[in-house]
């Protein structure tokens, strides 16, 4: 019994300890009176007296009661507001593959799904539109239309590299 009454006295203590003085204390709000009879001075001499309501012109603001976050976010807002164009919408991109590409390799094809990538070996050639282009081994990567071809290094070989790419276009 002894050392559940120290406790709940330490764990009393802690919780007036946090509760101190200097907790802020929520206030409600006090709403301000106007009275309807009263006009302002330069509302008088611009010969506006009749009005009750004060005209804001356009979409103006006022920051005067923003504190310096909420000010700051508006004019970062209304800075790239002004600079985005109203005639640039989101045009779709074409894949850059217009018509069918036709591909084949003497030894193997390889095709890695998860990279989305062609690898063609022994003797390859690839046919797009008016471009072929053949060598001994041929990576194609199919999402992104990126085509690399290299050649096999082969001692037997003039210049030591078997199935040097070839690029012909227009023919």
């Amino acid at each position: 019994m002894r050392n559940k009454s120290i406790i709940l006295l330490l764990s009393f203590v802690i919780v007036c300890a946090m509760a101190s003085v200097r907790m802020p204390v929520p206030q409600p709000k006090k709403a301000k009176k106007v009275k309807g009879n009263v006009i302002a001075v330069d509302s008088l001499l611009r010969g506006n007296a009749g009005n009750d309501e004060k005209k804001v012109e356009g979409n103006a603001q006022d920051t005067t009661k923003m504190d310096s976050l909420q000010l700051a976010i508006y004019h970062h807002n209304k800075a790239i507001d002004d600079s985005i164009r109203a005639d640039s919408i989101m045009k779709s991109r074409s894949n850059g593959i217009n018509s069918p590409v036709t591909y084949s390799a003497q030894d193997s094809l390889v095709y890695d799904a998860s990279t989305g990538t062609a690898y063609l070996y022994g003797g390859s050639k690839v046919d797009y539109e008016n471009m072929k282009l053949a060598s001994d081994k041929v990576f194609m990567n199919l999402d992104s239309s990126l085509v690399r071809a290299t050649g096999t290094p082969d001692s037997t070989e003039e210049g030591g590299i078997k199935g040097k790419p070839l690029f012909t276009m227009g023919k």
